[in-house]
């Protein structure tokens, strides 16, 4: 299982010790391409420190929304408790959020020939 190409596997101690490298061996197994100046700025803010330090109020509501969408994805993906039926969609979404999902669908499948049936 550790030399699946599909797992990546880091140990707290080994990003507590050297954060700039787990943050680059994150990058590799992404396939992303980061400069280092990019590397070292996501590992620094990524220490115990930074992410404790109060936030701007913009900074906060950027946060906010990410969770917020982080738990809309496990509510509506992720959750064994779907009623597992297709449309069932429209009873967790507010038209709001089925706006911004069509938006996001839209930019991030464009191009794949990727489908689905959301009806």
């Amino acid at each position: 299982m550790r030399d699946d190409p599909n797992l990546l596997f880091l140990k707290y101690e080994d990003m507590k010790k050297d954060l700039p490298s787990a943050v680059k061996a994150i990058v590799t197994f992404l396939e992303v391409d980061l400069d280092e100046s990019t590397i070292k700025s996501i590992a620094e803010a990524s220490t115990f420190n930074n992410m404790k330090v109060d936030l701007d109020n913009s900074k906060m509501a950027e946060r906010q929304l990410i969770a917020r969408k982080a738990l809309l994805y496990i509510r509506f993906f992720a959750s064994p408790y779907r009623h597992c039926y297709v449309g069932d969609w429209k009873n967790m979404f507010t038209p709001e959020q089925s706006e911004a999902f069509d938006a996001w669908y839209e930019e991030k499948f464009a191009g794949t020939g990727i489908t689905f049936d959301f009806e």
